[in-house]
């Protein structure tokens, strides 16, 4: 069974605990937490909003409902559960770099760049956490930072399809395109269905030929006058 195989069966069986005990909030947590894993964000949201009506102090379905708030688009009323997340678990790198994705997306990278270091010191191989510092790095224009952020997340995990990508709009944006090429086409090989990076990969490739192109008119036309 793969990894997404095993969450779907801990799925299942937080969700046969619950027949057992529907008030069971860390139960609801958990499910929430599977949930989201698998790509069910409605149930994800049942259950963390299952939980916090039991015992509104379970970090975990603060952090899991922010996630899908997030996902919708409700910016403010995520931040205000990852913030409930930090509270009640402020060692938590997890909950601190998912506060930090929610201030990028309200444009608070100064914050993000906050979070995303603490959320490194508690946990330094967080891949992660690197990759979400390379964004707010990215967003604040130190490209150099957000490259040395986004090759460590890399390191830790080659197969980091986001963080290929992310470094590779990077280098584009540094007319570094036939390495950015590169990355969008790793991160394609490995996720075929990544639309983003298909998308990115084709651009990359048609500026590549328009140089190409550009390359060979100007060496078949006549030199100019000493």
């Amino acid at each position: 069974v793969g990894w997404s195989g095993k969450v779907r069966e801990a799925y299942d069986h937080a969700v046969k605990a619950l027949e057992l005990d529907p008030r069971h909030a860390e139960a609801h947590a958990l499910a929430a937490t599977y949930a989201y894993r698998i790509g069910r964000p409605e149930a994800a949201r049942a259950h963390a909003e299952s939980a916090l009506a039991v015992d509104d102090r379970i970090g975990k379905a603060h952090d899991v409902l922010g996630l899908v708030l997030l996902g919708e688009g409700q910016l403010d009323d995520a931040l205000r559960h990852h913030e409930a997340a930090i509270a009640l678990a402020p060692e938590s790198a997890e909950a601190r770099n998912n506060l930090a994705f929610a201030l990028i997306q309200l444009g608070r990278v100064q914050d993000a760049l906050a979070q995303t270091g603490q959320a490194l010191r508690l946990q330094p191989d967080f891949a992660e956490a690197r990759n979400n510092r390379g964004i707010a790095h990215a967003r604040a224009g130190v490209s150099d930072s957000a490259i040395a952020d986004f090759q460590e997340a890399l390191r830790l995990r080659p197969s980091y399809v986001q963080a290929h990508n992310n470094l590779g709009l990077v280098l584009a944006g540094r007319g570094e395109i036939q390495e950015a090429a590169r990355h969008f086409e790793t991160a394609v090989r490995i996720e075929p269905n990544y639309e983003e990076a298909r998308r990115n990969l084709a651009v990359a490739r048609k500026t590549l030929e328009g140089r190409d192109a550009a390359d060979r008119e100007a060496a078949d036309s006549p030199g100019g006058a000493d």
